[in-house]
């Protein structure tokens, strides 16, 4: 029963510290693919965005 409860635990938060570790590594390598994929992307939205709020006016100006 003793070993059970904290198996059960262990088992459900993996370990309360390596269960949040899981979560973070899980978190960290999608963060990191997201890292990659919102490096390049992030930027190129970011700076549509701001240059998309410019583009307008100079597009339209330009046009």
């Amino acid at each position: 029963a003793s070993p059970l409860p904290p198996a059960t635990m262990a088992n459900s938060s993996g370990e309360a510290e390596p269960d949040s570790d899981p979560p973070a590594d899980a978190a960290e390598p999608a963060i990191g693919q997201t890292d990659e994929d919102s490096a390049p992307s992030s930027p190129p939205p970011a700076q549509q965005a701001s240059p998309g709020a410019e583009t307008p006016s100079v597009h339209k100006r330009l046009f």
